[in-house]
């Protein structure tokens, strides 16, 4: 059995009675809201995750990288352009660090080795002045 309610109708079952009128009005809305509205949030959704994977592959392809995807599997693969470019720029970059590191460790080690030249050049004279002094004195009791 269908009622179907016009109007008068309501006016008449309500009275007058606005908790009612409301409690019908969101019974309205909530059964409108899931029958049209719910389907309409189902296309979106569809079309949502297409214009997604859409982007995706877009920003892979300027990337250069191309998607695989196999049987319960998925990865990434970069062509042979993009693994060179990331080659150079690593190198490029280790090359500027190990520079700038081999500079740092020589204004170190600089230092190092000359108080360590001085040390060993004055120990050198120490012992030939001593071996002279000796020299000196045997020849001065000598004579």
């Amino acid at each position: 059995m269908k009622i179907i309610m016009n109007v008068p109708l309501l006016e008449k079952l309500i009275g007058g009675d606005t908790e009612i009128e409301v409690e019908i009005r969101k019974a309205v809305v909530h059964e409108f809201a899931k029958r049209h509205l719910s389907a309409v949030a189902d296309a979106m959704s569809v079309e949502l995750a297409a214009t997604k994977a859409e982007v995706f592959a877009k920003v892979l392809q300027e990337m250069g990288v191309s998607k695989i995807t196999k049987w319960n599997e998925s990865h990434i693969e970069i062509t042979n352009e993009v693994k060179e470019e990331i080659k150079r720029i690593v190198k490029e970059a280790l090359h500027v660090e190990l520079r700038a590191t081999a500079r740092a460790m020589w204004t170190e080690m600089e230092l190092i080795t000359k108080d360590a030249l001085k040390t060993f050049y004055d120990r050198e004279m120490l012992i030939l002045i001593r071996a002279q002094v000796r020299e000196d004195l045997l020849n001065g009791l000598k004579k």
